[in-house]
């Protein structure tokens, strides 16, 4: 398991020019420095998410069930993705940054399909997936 670091912008770049044709290249190469700031950090953070459902999707299709990324339109707030196993067994997980919590409305989901009898599992580190797969019985 890796272990990546939030990145974050903590200063403000200023470029101070005699020339005022170089303003103009000044202006766009900040605005470029945001840019590259911003997708990195978004990046970095977002990288343990995606670690974390490739090993959901791997460790589900050894033993022959599905992990399916789980999109109803018209309806928001579902989990990420809904889990078919083996014998008729259906799961849901949501996968959250480390310490993340279920938004209100994602809250109102889970709530929905559990009064239907459904599972539905919050993911957001290593050890609440292992937890996961354990109580599913993988």
């Amino acid at each position: 398991m890796h272990t990546y670091t939030r990145i974050y912008i903590i200063g403000i770049f200023e470029f101070n020019s005699c020339n005022k044709n170089k303003s103009t290249e000044n202006t766009a190469f900040k605005q470029q420095l945001k840019m590259n700031c911003f997708f990195t950090r978004c990046e970095v953070i977002n990288m343990l998410e995606k670690e974390l459902e490739k090993k959901l999707r791997t460790a589900v299709k050894a033993i022959g069930g599905l992990a399916l990324k789980f999109v109803s339109p018209g309806m928001a707030g579902v989990p990420d993705r809904m889990v078919l196993l083996p014998n008729g067994r259906i799961y849901f997980s949501e996968l959250k940054r480390h310490g993340e919590k279920l938004r209100p409305l994602q809250q109102k989901r889970k709530q929905q399909l559990e009064m239907l009898g459904f599972k539905v599992y919050c993911i957001d580190s290593a050890s609440s997936l292992e937890g996961f797969l354990r109580e599913v019985g993988l």
